[in-house]
């Protein structure tokens, strides 16, 4: 791949991404002002808790994922499929722990949420 295709495709990446998270703060925005105007606040306030325990939860699983990959270049490269093994396989174990200790906290979370919600 010559030099000018690769400067032309990473500008092209960075374009698309650029119109993709414009695209989605857009769509956020109306999507927030439909939510509002149907269901009200109330509603609204739950469903940004609840979104931003996901993205919590996306940011350990991200860091986890890019922690692999990074770990699995070498092996991948030498076909050094025991060590690609046990990599995949140590990945596995933190991911149900992770996701384990996730369940328990959102249930945790789950039932005082409701209790300050009977509150009011």
């Amino acid at each position: 791949m010559s030099s000018m295709s690769k400067k032309k495709n990473s500008i092209l990446t960075f374009v698309t991404s650029l119109i993709l998270t414009m695209l989605r703060g857009v769509l956020g925005l109306i999507v927030t002002r439909l939510i509002l105007k149907v269901y009200g606040s109330d509603f609204n306030g739950i469903n940004a808790t609840a979104n931003q325990f996901i993205n919590v939860i996306l940011l350990v699983e991200g860091g986890f994922t890019l922690s692999t990959n990074v770990a699995l270049f070498k092996p991948l490269v030498t076909n050094n499929k025991d060590e690609v093994n046990q990599i995949l396989s140590a990945t596995s174990k933190i991911f149900h722990r992770v996701g384990f200790v996730f369940l328990i906290i959102g249930i945790i979370g789950s039932y005082f949420y409701v209790m300050l919600i009977k509150q009011r």
